[in-house]
């Protein structure tokens, strides 16, 4: 087997390639990596098959009809060769061989390089660059919370490094006989549409992506000490007002111990607000770290 890595979004996971003849047979996590540590998701097992896909070209085709490669290459560079303006587009997340390859292109073609995904966490990184000063991504440890509060983030299905994170999480959701029994951890979702997190929460909170903000305020408040925005809010989002007062009591009760986290799909200024929330826990370099 081969040691090598698969990108997904932002998180570069370690795999182990088994190959027959030279050929990829078998796709498994890398043992120790710090990330998954040899565990595999569906899209992992699945990747074989961008190899081994029937109806995959064979050859180029040009208008339609087949061409050779010495062909098709010869065209492209003939096109790019008589270009007044040349943009490579890529995904943003590239390996050292990847960026090298880009680097070599750029300085050959003098062409401008984009990266764009069509669903980006855009608004999660300003957020932490308005907060924090720099741009990156807050990453959960969830292994060291007893209370997680998800605001549309799928953290165990596809939003961020979900393998370390549902890792993280199934280590504080032992059996009630097991040996962390009296740390079993709490997962509260307020969300929209069911997700994998949604499906696994202890307390699922219907919610309108509209109140998002309002309701990480009055959750951020209360855990302050003015608990008067949340009867408000309940009222105004229909949402039961004593869930409300549980899960601030909770957070309260578990700072240092708690983390919140946000859907990379929702506007800047929820982020922000998570991220102050997250303050007032304590959760920076305990149950939260920036990546």
């Amino acid at each position: 087997p081969y040691a090598t890595t698969r990108t997904e979004g932002d998180s570069p996971y370690g795999l182990t390639d088994k190959t027959r003849a030279g050929r990829p047979v078998k796709i498994e996590g890398l043992p120790g990596h710090p990330l998954n540590d040899g565990k595999s998701n569906a899209q992992m097992q699945g990747a074989l098959y961008s190899l081994y896909d029937p109806e995959l070209l064979h050859a180029p085709e040009k208008q339609g009809e087949a061409t050779t490669w010495d062909a098709a290459d010869a065209a492209i560079v003939a096109a790019i060769q008589g270009a007044s303006n040349v943009v490579l587009v890529t995904r943003p997340t590239l390996g050292p061989s990847e960026r090298a390859l880009v680097k070599a292109f750029q300085s050959a073609t003098k062409a401008k390089h984009l990266a764009w995904a069509p669903a980006s966490d855009a608004p999660r990184r300003a957020a932490g660059k308005q907060v924090y000063g720099q741009d990156g991504n807050p990453m959960a440890a969830l292994e060291k919370a007893t209370v997680v509060v998800s605001l549309g983030s799928d953290v165990l299905g596809t939003d961020g490094e979900t393998l370390g994170q549902t890792r993280g999480f199934a280590a504080n959701r032992k059996d009630a006989g097991g040996p962390k029994a009296e740390r079993l951890s709490r997962l509260y979702v307020a969300e929209a549409a069911m997700t994998a997190t949604g499906s696994m929460a202890d307390t699922r909170i219907p919610l309108r992506p509209r109140h998002a903000h309002a309701f990480i305020e009055a959750v951020r408040k209360a855990v302050e000490g003015e608990a008067g925005g949340i009867a408000s809010f309940a009222k105004e989002a229909g949402v039961k007002l004593e869930v409300l007062a549980n899960l601030a009591q909770d957070l309260a009760n578990a700072k240092g111990e708690a983390v919140v986290l946000a859907g990379g799909h929702l506007p800047e200024s929820v982020h922000a607000s998570v991220a102050l929330l997250n303050d007032a826990l304590q959760a920076a370099g305990k149950t939260l770290r920036w990546n």
